[in-house]
């Protein structure tokens, strides 16, 4: 009986061992995707990518980071891995202008999750992909022309000063405000 458990534990470590293994190439094949493609990239850690253990490190310092890595290197854009994902950091500002304005119909999809149903005020226009994001955009492409912007500008730099003054001639300054009953 002591036999049958010995190597039954063997076995169990055997197993274990294996998917470890398969799991490290795994991850190391997915680390490849920027070398192959001959991008200049920041080398990832094992196994989560380029922004460090979720519990140890903030995702906005990560990417400051990153950031400043890839900017003293003299990169226009580089790559870097979210967990396994490969992702593009764009440093270029002609670049950023490009992606966001000319070419924006290849660069539509963010790569985040939206939830309708349970978080509504995260599918905004930077959130969405596909068709949803276009027929969000043609909608609101309308609205926001130059012409529009500059009307709109002076009404709000009205409002802007009416607020200033109620504000300054009602509200001591060391006094609590519901901002919602003032708006």
């Amino acid at each position: 009986a002591m036999f049958l458990q010995a190597s039954t534990l063997w076995n169990l470590l055997g197993i274990t061992t294996a998917l470890l293994a398969v799991a490290y190439a795994y991850t190391k094949w997915c680390f490849q995707y920027w070398k192959k493609r001959n991008v200049p990239y920041i080398e990832p850690t094992i196994p989560f990518g380029n922004l460090g253990s979720p519990l140890k490190e903030n995702v906005d310092e990560s990417m400051a980071q990153m950031y400043k890595k890839a900017k003293v290197k003299g990169w226009k854009y580089c790559g870097m891995y979210i967990s396994l994902s490969p992702n593009l950091l764009v440093l270029d500002l002609e670049m950023i202008k490009n992606i966001l304005t000319k070419d924006f119909q290849y660069f539509m999809d963010r790569g985040t999750y939206t939830n309708e149903k349970d978080d509504p005020v995260g599918c905004h226009l930077f959130n969405l992909t596909g068709s949803r994001w276009r027929n969000l955009r043609a909608k609101l492409s309308p609205t926001f022309t130059s012409g529009k912007l500059k009307a709109m500008f002076q009404t709000l730099v009205d409002c802007g000063l009416v607020l200033e003054n109620y504000i300054e001639s009602k509200i001591k300054p060391d006094e609590a405000v519901d901002i919602k009953e003032l708006l």
